[in-house]
């Protein structure tokens, strides 16, 4: 008797201890999902890296190294990178979920910002960078 087959967006997708939902943005080299992870429900954001499209291996080398710095980052206004899963295929970043989204796509919706506005989102870039010199 043939097995009664899911309709395609029922089918749910995992990686490691992660579930993955709908696509938050996408590039050239790879694309990010909100995801939650199943044992404690915290949604988190999933940049799925697809090692292939990369151009060269000096691409793929310096994604590594590029997470392996992000993972050694610790502040508030830094989005901060849980976990590296990696395929034969795809590098998997298990980050922090930005709310409010990038601030570049911010600025684009928004055009000009307010002074005001402009100085808080220099503020906090300022403090992400001193305390990476300490």
């Amino acid at each position: 008797m043939p097995r009664p087959t899911s309709p395609p967006s029922a089918i749910k997708k995992y990686i490691g201890n992660y579930e993955l939902h709908r696509t938050l943005g996408e590039g050239a080299f790879a694309k990010v999902k909100l995801a939650t992870h199943r044992l404690t429900n915290v949604k988190v954001a999933v940049k799925i890296i697809d090692k292939e499209k990369l151009p060269d291996e000096y691409a793929v080398a310096n994604v590594h190294r590029e997470a392996t710095i992000m993972k050694l980052l610790d502040h508030k206004n830094i989005v901060q990178l849980f976990e590296i899963i990696e395929t034969k295929k795809e590098l998997y970043l298990v980050m922090e979920l930005a709310e409010g989204g990038e601030v570049l796509d911010y600025i684009v919706a928004h055009g000009n910002l307010k002074i005001q506005e402009a100085k808080r989102f220099f503020r906090q870039l300022a403090e992400a960078l001193v305390s990476l010199l300490h």
